[in-house]
């Protein structure tokens, strides 16, 4: 009886064991995905702000309107002195 105990004991140590190993292993994956992957999202914004900079370049000397929320707020007579 004892015996069936203690097999039955190991058996669910073993189970216990694998899964904890399982786990280990899958959270060691993630991280090294989540790694690469921050890494190609920084790569993809760093190539975007080449391409803003380069437009941003092309376009030099020609004046960009103003947004909006900027042109709401000021009065009327400074808008006018903001005028080409």
């Amino acid at each position: 009886m004892n015996e069936k105990k203690y097999n039955r004991q190991v058996a669910i140590d073993r189970s216990i064991h694998y899964l904890v190993i399982i786990g280990t292993v899958t959270l060691i994956l993630f991280s090294f995905w989540f790694a690469y992957n921050s890494s190609q999202v920084q790569k993809l914004k760093i190539e975007l702000e080449k391409q803003e900079v380069k437009s941003s370049m092309e376009s030099k000397g020609k004046a960009k309107p103003l947004p909006d929320f900027i042109i709401d707020k000021m009065p009327l007579d400074e808008l006018e002195q903001l005028k080409p």
